[in-house]
């Protein structure tokens, strides 16, 4: 889902499991909060999750 709106172009899903919260999901989560005008915790909550589904 990350790579389909435009982020984690760099994660490669063979050597990082994009289901798994490792620091290159949460460093891309912090940058969709970034570019929303959200916190950037790095946690997909309430807020953050409806804006990479583009809700």
């Amino acid at each position: 889902m990350l790579k389909a709106r435009g982020y984690a172009k760099d994660l490669d899903e063979k050597l990082v499991d994009p289901a798994v919260y490792s620091p290159k999901v949460v460093a891309e989560v912090k940058r969709i909060q970034a570019d929303k005008g959200l916190k950037k915790d790095g946690e997909v909550g309430k807020a953050t999750w409806p804006k990479p589904v583009g809700l």
